[in-house]
């Protein structure tokens, strides 16, 4: 079954994706939180935004 995971905090989506590809029978469908601590944007650009604000 595929599942919503949700970090308080974490410091970068793409990183924490990462660790759930190292598996190979893992069955997620996407990562989300509300505060990273070091996000990343395309192409090496950085990304910000306030904790806990949309």
């Amino acid at each position: 079954m595929s599942q919503l995971f949700y970090l308080k905090e974490c410091s970068s989506t793409n990183d924490e994706i990462s660790k759930f590809l190292l598996y190979e029978n893992s069955d997620f469908v996407t990562l989300y939180t509300f505060n990273q601590t070091k996000g990343r944007g395309q192409y090496g650009n950085t990304w910000s935004s306030t904790a806990e604000k949309i």
